[in-house]
């Protein structure tokens, strides 16, 4: 899957239906409108989770998450490579070489009941 706005917010809409509480925002990084965040606010029991795609016009999309709260962790904002969602989990992944190494994997498994 090609990483976009369009999979974050089908990713966004997954989590709704494992039971997060979903809220939407718009931040505008620029004056002129030319770097545009897009912020998804997840939340439930215990966690609360922050996906963004910011959009630039002139250097594409990026994509983040922030780990606001999970059970007692918790991490800054940290760009993301990837992602893939699944019926019962989402990847998540940094890679911070260009080599390959020292990369990082967020797995957030979803409980069934």
């Amino acid at each position: 899957m090609e990483m976009s706005l369009g999979y974050m917010v089908e990713t966004v809409e997954a989590l709704a239906t494992k039971g997060y509480v979903v809220e939407r925002a718009e931040e505008p990084y620029a004056d002129d409108g030319s770097v545009v965040g897009h912020l998804f606010t997840l939340t439930k029991p215990e966690v609360e989770l922050r996906l963004e795609t910011v959009v630039h016009a002139e250097d594409g999309e990026r994509y983040f998450l922030e780990i606001k709260s999970y059970h007692g962790l918790w991490s800054h904002s940290f760009e993301l490579d990837s992602w893939k969602h699944r019926p019962d989990r989402i990847e998540f992944k940094y890679q911070p070489r260009p080599d390959g190494t020292g990369g990082l994997a967020f797995t957030l498994v979803f409980d069934e009941a």
